[in-house]
């Protein structure tokens, strides 16, 4: 994977930490924020990218932000995901969730 790819997530990954960090849904802009810091480490970083706490079920971020109903942020934020779950996909890293919620994402927010 080139460095160009790994550049390009992170400045989503940036995207998404100052859209949480300013919207009511600030409590999850550190997991985001997580993500870009370790990009000087490839494991570290992918590990935390792909980590069931953003991607995952129940108690997930996917499955826990904005949940009560749509406004500007909520829109952007899922508009971001899908973008970068794309990014993801791209890498060859992802994973049938992120692949199944990108698509869904895609459709719905016409990315």
């Amino acid at each position: 994977m080139n460095e160009h790819m790994i550049s390009e997530i992170v400045e989503t990954v940036k995207e998404i930490d100052v859209l949480l960090s300013q919207s009511k849904e600030r409590r999850y802009a550190g997991i985001f924020r997580r993500v870009a810091e370790s990009s000087f480490d490839p494991d570290l970083f992918w590990k935390r990218l792909l980590a069931p706490e953003i991607w995952g079920g129940s108690g997930s971020v996917v499955d826990q932000i904005f949940i009560y109903g749509e406004n500007e942020d909520s829109k952007k934020f899922w508009q971001l995901i899908a973008i970068l779950g794309d990014q993801v996909f791209r890498s060859g890293k992802s994973n049938s969730s992120i692949n199944l919620l990108t698509g869904r994402l895609k459709r719905y927010y016409n990315v």
